[in-house]
């Protein structure tokens, strides 16, 4: 089944990305949810890893989620791969199903890269200003965490997505891992990192510094990933970044230039122990399992 190769469903890279949080096996889903300890309580809930949580077409949804409660999880979030999850009906055993993210992609099926457009004016301008080309991750880890510092610093990341040096050095024993990298002159100013499956590539993260921001690095590495991965035959460059899916953000305004289809993932959450859930929602909370503008778990907030 496909949950059980994914790159993003493997232990190795869970264990990365957990972050100290702790790992729940849930063996209906042939992968593993993260635990948090809910604030004031002795309870649990769970979230999928970061980024998605990458189904099987046939999973058994109802058993995962019995697992789960069986190990006295309350409730459980997670993102949906909008490439890889059940069929429509599939995802019926959660509480609430509802879009999150557009995910800009780029099918070669539909035809090839168009040169001619303009919207590839930027990617000329990354190219004549920098030295681009695909990197052997694990040799510019270290490099690429830096990278990220400075992402983390500029937008103020944090939770999920605010990963350190030991995250990235753990993710050198995650498969499929690949790189993409940009220099101005001999300083390495940005670099682009994607995850390959089953003729797919993921964009995954992404770290520059403010030359590479001013010198448009973003649109050569993502034109090199998409000129030199042509054993992926769709490129996912993902969505806005944040929780909102937001089409006004400047990285989207780049995805959208770059790519020739959209699909959408999915947020899905399931009360596991109804009783508790309600006593953790406090008086003022106006959220509700069927609220499509509510955040999930209610008795949670978004930061």
């Amino acid at each position: 089944m496909i949950a059980q190769h994914h790159p993003f469903s493997t232990r190795a890279y869970i264990e990365a990305a957990a972050g100290g949080a702790q790992l729940v096996d849930v063996p209906g889903w042939k992968t593993s949810v993260l635990a948090r300890h809910i604030p004031g309580t002795d309870y649990r809930d769970a979230i999928g890893c970061y980024p998605f949580l990458p189904f099987a077409p046939h999973v058994d949804i109802a058993r995962g989620l019995a697992e789960l409660k069986a190990e006295g999880i309350v409730s459980v979030v997670l993102v949906t791969d909008p490439l890889h999850e059940p069929p429509a009906g599939g995802l019926s055993e959660f509480d609430l199903c509802r879009p999150y993210k557009t995910h800009y992609m780029f099918d070669r099926s539909l035809g090839p890269i168009d040169y001619t457009r303009r919207r590839w004016r930027e990617v000329k301008q990354a190219r004549d200003d920098l030295r681009i080309a695909e990197v052997d991750y694990a040799a510019y880890a270290s490099e690429f965490s830096r990278l990220y510092g400075n992402l983390i610093n500029q937008h103020e990341i944090v939770g999920a997505a605010a990963f350190d040096n030991q995250f990235f050095d753990a993710l050198k024993n995650v498969p499929c891992i690949r790189a993409v990298a940009a220099w101005a002159g001999d300083d390495l100013v940005s670099m682009m990192t994607f995850v390959a499956f089953e003729g797919t590539a993921y964009s995954y993260l992404a770290g520059t510094t403010p030359e590479g921001r001013a010198r448009r690095a973003h649109y050569g590495l993502y034109a090199e990933a998409l000129e030199g991965f042509m054993d992926a035959h769709i490129l996912n460059l993902g969505g806005a970044p944040g929780f909102e899916d937001d089409p006004e953000h400047g990285i989207v305004h780049v995805k959208r230039k770059l790519t020739n289809t959209t699909r959408m993932s999915l947020l899905c959450g399931a009360v596991l122990v109804p009783e508790i859930y309600a006593s953790l929602m406090t008086e003022n909370s106006t959220n509700r399992i069927a609220g499509q503008e509510s955040f999930f778990p209610a008795y949670r907030s978004p930061r």
